[in-house]
């Protein structure tokens, strides 16, 4: 998806900027390799833990309407 297509979806946020965020209990490597490749916080959700984990230099990708 791509900036211009995202805001389509969410007019009402056009004009702010945020970055994406995959929080998950149980996925495979592959996925959680690609939600970052994307620019994508990955977030491990588990019994009452919730642990970010992205590298330390991890740079997100910023969505901001075209």
């Amino acid at each position: 998806m791509n900036d211009s297509e995202l805001f389509e979806w969410l007019p009402e946020h056009r004009g702010k900027e945020f970055v994406g965020m995959l929080a998950y209990v149980d996925g495979q490597k592959e996925a959680r390799d690609a939600a970052l490749a994307e620019g994508w916080y990955l977030v491990h959700v588990g019994d009452e833990i919730f642990h970010v984990e992205t590298p330390r230099d991890f740079q997100p990708r910023i969505y901001r309407a075209a």
